[in-house]
């Protein structure tokens, strides 16, 4: 049962920074988070992407409790997305392919089985 209710909460929770934009973001509609020419892009499931001027660190320091995790240097990754592995890569729900370092595959790894066993 209490996974079921702790499904339901995480659903449910967002953030609001006017820096960023003027209505709330829910964590469940970011599908990653990329990091390039010292922005943050906030990838959503409905294709909208949200630039931000805040680096990956502070998005991981946000996000890592919910599940988010490094796949590269440059990705934050929900791994509710994720549609398949391959060898070096992330395959994510809307076919982008998502790079997969050998250093942090690994914990993404667990990130994701975790992620899995969760929601069975």
């Amino acid at each position: 049962m209490d996974m079921i209710i702790n499904k339901y909460i995480k659903k449910s929770i967002g953030f609001f920074d006017k820096k960023i934009c003027n209505h709330k973001i829910y964590i469940k509609d970011i599908l990653y988070i990329e990091y390039l020419d010292r922005k943050s892009l906030i990838c959503k499931t409905n294709g909208k992407i949200i630039k931000t001027n805040y680096n990956l660190k502070y998005w991981y320091d946000k996000l890592h409790t919910y599940g988010f995790a490094y796949s590269y240097k440059a990705f934050l990754i929900n791994p509710e997305y994720v549609s398949a592995f391959e060898k070096n890569e992330i395959v994510m729900i809307n076919d982008k392919r998502i790079p997969l370092s050998r250093h942090f595959k690994k914990e993404f790894e667990i990130i994701y089985h975790n992620f899995l066993h969760e929601s069975l």
